[in-house]
């Protein structure tokens, strides 16, 4: 059986010879059933906060999870940015050393022509 604070509150003892005195028994009677729905109350306010506290969890995991998943996408695009920049710089390396060797042929044959040019002159004289 439950007991309630009003249930301490209302309980009424019957008198036998020489029982204990009625006023002291009635007077901690209300003296438990007050500490009783203090304690009861305080329970309510503590599930209450637990309920809270609860509700901050799941949206502090909401927000964790959320950060993840940006953190996750987030490190996708920069691996994706860095293997096109690598791409890129390839392509320009390529690119570079195709002008360099098509540069390094132009100034051969630049330096046989003058060469040649020498020769015939040397001929001349």
């Amino acid at each position: 059986m439950k007991v309630t604070p009003l249930d301490l509150r209302q309980q009424r003892f019957r008198t036998a010879f020489r029982g204990f005195d009625r006023a002291e028994v009635t007077a901690l009677l209300h003296e438990v059933a007050e500490e009783y729905e203090s304690a009861l109350l305080e329970v309510d306010r503590l599930r209450q906060e637990l309920m809270r506290m609860e509700g901050l969890l799941n949206e502090h995991r909401e927000h964790e999870k959320g950060l993840r998943n940006t953190l996750g996408t987030a490190q996708k695009v920069a691996e994706d940015i860095k293997a096109v920049a690598e791409q890129q710089a390839h392509l320009i390396m390529k690119e570079a050393e195709g002008r360099s060797d098509l540069l390094l042929q132009k100034s051969q044959a630049r330096l046989e022509d003058v060469q040649r040019e020498i020769d015939g002159l040397r001929l001349k004289r």
